[in-house]
């Protein structure tokens, strides 16, 4: 049976891979997949799966979302990790970071600027939160002996910073 898998949601620009590679630089994994990267069969030691909240309804309806739920009874601790963060500082971390990895002629396409513009639209932020709230909910009813959720409330410039919030603790055995 695989040790610990950390499910990590968000999204896009939240800061996901910044706190996945921080866990690992932790020891807590040894490995970090994006969703829609993720192998068919995860491996055996701990890992770290990041999961975008942006088009939830097409993340929910996909294969590798089915071989996902699948896979979790296979470990014994899962870890449930929602990024928090207000609308301004999620636009303004994607907007940076799309200046800062994209060439010149990707930057001169409007839909990235139109997708880092949208999380200021009102309730953008909020139906993320909430489609990863639902989630955790069902982990809840069904691994909640062997469970941790967490919150982490971003401000400022690192995903690893802010306020953690543990939401949910495993029955004590």
């Amino acid at each position: 049976m695989a040790k610990l898998i950390i499910l990590i949601g968000g999204p896009s620009g939240a800061g996901k891979s910044t706190f996945a590679r921080e866990l690992i630089a932790q020891g807590l994994a040894t490995r970090s997949f994006d969703f829609k990267a993720m192998p068919a069969k995860l491996p055996e030691e701990s890992c770290i799966v990041e999961i975008s909240t942006n088009k939830w309804a097409k993340t929910t309806a996909s294969h590798t979302w089915s071989e996902l739920l699948r896979q979790l009874p296979e470990f014994e601790s899962i870890h449930c990790v929602r990024i928090c963060i207000g609308p301004r500082e999620l636009a303004k971390r994607y907007l940076k970071r799309l200046v800062q990895e994209k060439s010149a002629l990707q930057l001169l396409k409007p839909r990235p600027w139109l997708h880092g513009l949208n999380y200021l639209r009102p309730g953008k932020v909020t139906a993320c939160n909430e489609a990863w709230y639902d989630f955790e909910r069902y982990l809840i009813s069904r691994y909640s002996n062997r469970l941790k959720v967490l919150r982490i409330h971003v401000r400022g410039d690192n995903a690893a910073q802010g306020k953690r919030q543990e939401a949910h603790k495993p029955a004590s055995a």
